[in-house]
């Protein structure tokens, strides 16, 4: 169930990007079963889904899981190039103009996020921390240089 509960995660965002963990709950019950899946074995996927809504709140080890799968950027090479992405997308839907609003953003997101599952701890997260602290430093010189200007 966590292959689908994968696969579908994001899917809500066909629809819009508020609420999509609710609309791709919506998906999941209108399409998995067409391929066999129970009602139970959807609300299990659909918990699934919506424990990666932000502040995320899984209640078991799949859902643990995902949740990590979902923000496994966070500790990997790729964070910059994927924040890039995500910036993009927030300033395409007018909630950040800036790359400082951006990035003080991101040290707050950071900051109060947690690996569930003791592999990502083990494997992403001195990485998360070490972003977090480049951030703060591109904050404080980025700031210092604005004020001097």
């Amino acid at each position: 169930m966590l292959n689908p509960a994968a696969l579908y995660h994001d899917s809500g965002f066909l629809i819009n990007n508020v609420n999509h963990e609710e609309l791709g709950c919506g998906i999941v019950a209108e399409h998995l079963p067409r391929y066999r899946y129970t009602s139970g074995e959807i609300k299990i996927i659909q918990s699934m889904i919506m424990a990666t809504k932000i502040p995320q709140s899984p209640k078991n080890h799949l859902e643990q899981i995902l949740c990590d799968a979902d923000l496994d950027y966070l500790g990997r090479k790729d964070f910059y190039g994927i924040g890039n992405t995500l910036f993009q997308e927030l300033k395409a839907y007018n909630v950040l103009q800036d790359k400082v609003a951006w990035n003080k953003l991101q040290v707050k997101f950071i900051e109060a996020h947690n690996f569930f599952t003791s592999s990502n701890q083990y494997r992403r997260e001195q990485q998360k921390q070490e972003y977090l602290q480049q951030l703060r430093e591109w904050l404080v010189r980025t700031e210092a240089s604005q004020a001097i200007s």
